[in-house]
């Protein structure tokens, strides 16, 4: 019996180890399971064996649940002007903005761009 490094995982008297798939890692040897990125965060690297692997998400972006290999845009309407948010921030009433938002900008025209 020889034991997973980190970065991978048996599962279940698997024969052998596999790596820990994106938006997770394993820092520790002869894990049965990885863990998953933490909320605010996102990773694309298989096999990771350290939680600095997962990187906050960037502005304009949220990471909501646990586990994530990318970060989701703001929704049309919300912005986040910070990295590594959960949600992100409903605009004031009068204001537009397009997915992916860093701010939100008051609606001044109607030629207003509702897409990036």
């Amino acid at each position: 019996c020889t034991a997973c490094n980190s970065g991978t995982h048996s599962t279940g008297g698997a024969e052998g180890c596999d790596d820990c798939e994106q938006g997770r890692y394993q820092n520790q040897i002869g894990s049965t399971a990885c863990e998953g990125c933490p909320r605010g965060r996102a990773s694309t690297a298989l096999g990771a064996d350290s939680p600095s692997t997962c990187q906050f998400c960037p502005n304009g972006t949220f990471g909501g649940s646990r586990g994530l290999s990318y970060c989701e845009p703001c929704p049309a309407g919300t912005y986040s002007s910070s990295e590594g948010l959960i949600a992100c921030s409903a605009c004031p009433e009068g204001s537009l903005t397009p997915p992916g938002a860093l701010m939100c900008c008051p609606h001044a025209s109607t030629d207003w761009p509702l897409t990036s």
